[in-house]
């Protein structure tokens, strides 16, 4: 296991390029504004080289980053992220691109944007952009939002929305529904990521219990049409004793088809966290579990690391040889924290 200061760029949506180097990026606040930086290492994560920035803001008030990179041979360097200004109430998911390997980067396209007017009111924002390639060589991209469950008279409640880029008109399409609680039934879906078995999508994502006090819980969805419908959602995981919660998951395919979802969990504590407690005060454990069988099964959950119980945010990343690199941020000891499984 490696160790490194926060001034190591990591990101939960942190990849490893065609190039074989791994890519990870992570929001830096200065007096001059709110600027994602991205950094890419040539030995699975131990050092990181110089960084460089992907988008500048000079509002210092700005919500910016909580993204993710995909490097495909059809799209090209992109890089998913989250742009809001809450002091305006004013929310956006865009994508950046670079020609250049990095070293340069443009605004590429808006996902989708709003602005609440009215005052007052519960947060309808939106969050955690994840970008993927589908089977069928389109490009979509997942993220939280609430505000469209409030349009639809569910207030307080996150969706997990899925758009496809349309490459002849250079937009994103209607929104498509990727996750949701059925009826009127609490929803906070969101931070999905997603995988390809075959020609079928399966998507992890953050959920909550539908049942008060809603604690964290650890689902799963399928598409078999590329990703324009949706099955309904599973349990992948939920913690034995009840609110323990379990949060941010993510997921990746080993080159032998296992699937291996990581995610931070507060079941070894004698005294849960609450629901909506800031990430630095969690006390998590990290987590992973795995799928031998496309999704259908997951093992019972192996953990990773529990040292200081102040664990956030992990991600995967997928090596050649069956390996996988996991990363998480230790608050305990203000480090990004990784391994090779």
């Amino acid at each position: 296991m490696y160790s490194s200061p926060w001034k190591i760029p990591v990101t939960r949506g942190a990849i490893r390029r065609r190039n074989g180097a791994l890519l990870g990026a992570r929001t830096e606040h200065s007096k001059d504004g709110i600027t994602v930086l991205a950094s890419q290492s040539t030995d699975l994560g131990k050092t990181w080289g110089e960084p460089f920035a992907v988008i500048r803001d000079p509002d210092t008030t700005t919500d910016l980053g909580d993204g993710a990179f995909l490097d495909s041979k059809r799209y090209g360097l992109l890089y998913a992220c989250r742009h809001n200004h809450p002091a305006q109430r004013a929310y956006a998911i865009e994508v950046y691109q670079s020609t250049d390997s990095g070293r340069s980067w443009k605004s590429h396209s808006k996902v989708t944007a709003h602005t609440v007017t009215e005052l007052g009111g519960p947060s309808r924002g939106l969050w955690a952009p994840f970008l993927f390639e589908t089977p069928g060589g389109r490009l979509l991209c997942l993220y939280d939002d609430e505000n469209t469950p409030f349009l639809r008279g569910f207030v307080g409640h996150q969706w997990l929305m899925g758009r496809f880029w349309e490459a002849k008109t250079k937009t994103w399409g209607e929104p498509v529904v990727v996750s949701r609680a059925e009826d009127e039934k609490l929803s906070r879906d969101g931070m999905g990521t997603v995988v390809s078995v075959g020609k079928r999508l399966v998507c992890a994502l953050e959920s909550v219990d539908t049942q008060s006090p809603h604690p964290g819980v650890i689902r799963y969805v399928t598409s078999d049409d590329d990703g324009q419908m949706w099955a309904p959602r599973r349990l992948l995981f939920q913690a034995p004793q009840r609110p323990h919660m379990a949060l941010s998951p993510f997921l990746a395919k080993r080159t032998d088809g296992t699937l291996a979802c990581i995610f931070g969990t507060d079941e070894a504590q004698a005294t849960p966290d609450k629901p909506g407690t800031p990430a630095a005060k969690l006390h998590l454990d990290i987590k992973l579990s795995l799928s031998h069988d496309g999704g259908a099964t997951w093992s019972v959950p192996k953990t990773l690391f529990s040292g200081g119980h102040r664990n956030y945010l992990p991600g995967l990343i997928a090596l050649p040889k069956n390996k996988l690199h996991a990363h998480w941020l230790n608050f305990a000891e203000d480090a990004l924290q990784g391994l090779i499984l």
